[in-house]
This record gives C-alpha cells, structure tokens and sequence, in this order.
C-alpha cells in the first residue's frame, strides 16, 4: 500500500507538472510580441473591417515576414546605406519636409505658398488621411511635390508594435499613396521619428530609404510664437539640412514666407527630399 501511494503521488506530481507546463506555454504565446492574433485582439479590432488594412497583412505575412526571417542579417548591414539624415554640406541645399497630413485646412495653402515661392517640398502623408482626402494628394503631387510614406495609422511609438504590424502600416499607405497619384512611394518617415533596428529592417526589406531630420522647430506646440519657431530655424539650419514641419502646424503657415525669403536671400536652394539625396549621392561619388 504504501509504494501504491508513493506511486500515486508521483504520477499526480507529473500530471500537474505537465499541465503547468501547458499553460505557460498558451501564457507565453498568448503575451508573445510576435502573436499577430493576439496584437490584433488587443488594440486593432476595428483594423480587421478595413480592406486596406487586412490586404496589407496578407501581405506582410505572406511575403515580408518570411523574406526577413530569411535575410535579415544582410537587411539589417543594409538599413545604414538605406536611411537619410542630411545632405551633403558642399552645396546650399535644403529640403522642407510636412508630416501627418494631408489636412483639407492646411495642405490647399501649403501648396499655393510653395507655388508663390517656385519651389517644391516633400509630404509624408497618413494612409488613413489621404483616403479621406485624396483630391489633397493629388493636388499636392500635381504641384511637382514628392510624397512620401508616414504609416496608415500613425502609430506612436512605432517601435512599441511587433514587425509584422509595421510592414502592415508601410504597405497599406505605400498602396493608398499608389492608388491615388499612380507612383510608389519609396521614402518612409517613422512618426515622430521613433525608429530602431527592427523597424530599419523593416523599411529596408519594403525597399524604402528612411528619412529622419536636421531642424525640428517644434511648429505644432501652440504655445511658442511664430517669431521664435523661425529663428530657431534661421540659427540652425545648414547646407544639406532636411526641415522637419507639419501638415496642421499651429504655426507652420506663418512662419514659412519669412523662412523661405530669408534663407533664399542666403543662397539656399529648396528641393525635395529625393533631390537632395541625388545630389549628395553625386557629391560623394565626385570626391572619390
């Protein structure tokens, strides 16, 4: 009786330790930052009606995910090569760069100020924005602007979601961008400029150059003056610098005309961000 009981005890020992065993593992599985189910269920339920958004996940998962499991030793030595902060400092370049739009009580004015001024300028725009504003898009690229990619939703941080739901975000604006003025955006701007080797990887594996900044004035901050933001500016602001203003900035409408005139009395040249690039690509190559 008593090794009967011994053997009872030890085979109820090993019950519990399986059964435990399971339940950390559903636990882990269920908290993994790789679960798209799980990202899903707890913060994208509304996502899952969106076709644009579930179009762009088959995607990630079906074709972006296995080609960064596959290379992503090679994707991540590539995301230096594939990310801009500034142009070449041998010539009086600048590129004035709008995030977060396009918003129908600012972009039709950015626009015709640009045009007043013969100049042109990149947007990072919002998948979710442009669809509800397409004719902006349009308007703006029409008007010899680039456009760039900011994400489908805005998330902020990008770096606090898993890779998959990343290339999500790029793809979805990447094809809404597409759809609207029949090119494909290759430059992707992180909102907020959060970014990390993951999101690099990411970027990089879509094929897209990520554009970070010199000179952020803080233009969407309500409480510092239109004077203030400008001369934060004028200080700073080098041969290559890439600006970094809003779409819907508190103040970005006002300070734009005596930005330009001065920094045009200066010397500097204004072009998009893709000039930029070029032109310090070239730069590079002739010091060789």
């Amino acid at each position: 009786m008593r090794f009967r009981g011994c053997w009872l005890l030890l085979i109820l020992f090993f019950i519990f330790l399986l059964l435990g065993s399971v339940v950390c593992i559903r636990h882990f599985h269920r908290f993994s930052l790789f679960d798209p189910d799980r990202q899903v269920a707890k913060v994208l339920p509304e996502y899952l009606q969106d076709e644009h958004w579930v179009s762009a996940r088959r995607e990630s998962e079906q074709t972006i995910m296995p080609l960064i499991t596959r290379d992503r030793k090679t994707l991540q030595r590539e995301i230096k090569a594939h990310t801009f902060y500034r142009g070449s400092t041998e010539k009086k370049l600048i590129a004035l760069t709008f995030d977060d739009g396009p918003h129908p009580d600012c972009a039709p004015q950015l626009v015709a100020l640009l045009q007043q001024f013969h100049i042109h300028a990149t947007f990072f725009v919002v998948g979710t924005l442009a669809l509800k504003n397409p004719q902006l898009v349009r308007q703006e690229y029409a008007a010899g602007n680039e456009i760039g990619n900011h994400t489908y939703h805005h998330i902020q941080p990008l770096k606090s979601i898993p890779e998959w739901e990343v290339a999500t975000e790029i793809i979805a604006d990447g094809e809404v961008i597409k759809s609207i003025t029949g090119v494909a955006p290759h430059l992707f701007r992180p909102p907020g400029g959060g970014f990390n080797e993951g999101i690099g990887t990411v970027a990089t594996a879509l094929g897209y150059t990520t554009i970070m900044w010199t000179d952020d004035p803080g233009d969407f901050d309500a409480s510092i003056s239109t004077a203030i933001l400008t001369d934060r500016l004028l200080q700073r602001v080098r041969n290559g610098a890439v600006i970094l203003l809003h779409d819907g900035g508190t103040h970005t409408l006002a300070l734009l005309p005596n930005l330009i005139t001065t920094l045009q009395h200066r010397g500097y040249q204004f072009v998009t961000v893709d000039e930029l690039i070029q032109q310090s690509r070239t730069n590079a190559t002739a010091s060789r």
